[in-house]
């Protein structure tokens, strides 16, 4: 599946617009590229994707106080 297909059918699955949209882009194509764990300092950004099948792994110091 081409990312911008998998982009469209998340950001529709989670009803994104906008700035959301660019979030999605990059949840789609480390999908695609069968990429499931993300390391990021945005874990309230991509916590959406977590039922696409995205893990976030990182940093611990930052996922210790989103618990």
């Amino acid at each position: 599946m081409a990312a911008s297909i998998k982009m469209l059918e998340i950001a529709a699955n989670h009803r994104l617009t906008a700035r959301r949209i660019h979030d999605a882009r990059h949840a789609a194509t480390a999908l695609v590229a069968e990429v499931n764990q993300v390391y990021t300092y945005d874990i309230g950004d991509w916590r959406v994707f977590q039922s696409d099948g995205i893990t976030i792994v990182g940093p611990p110091s930052v996922l210790a106080g989103n618990e």
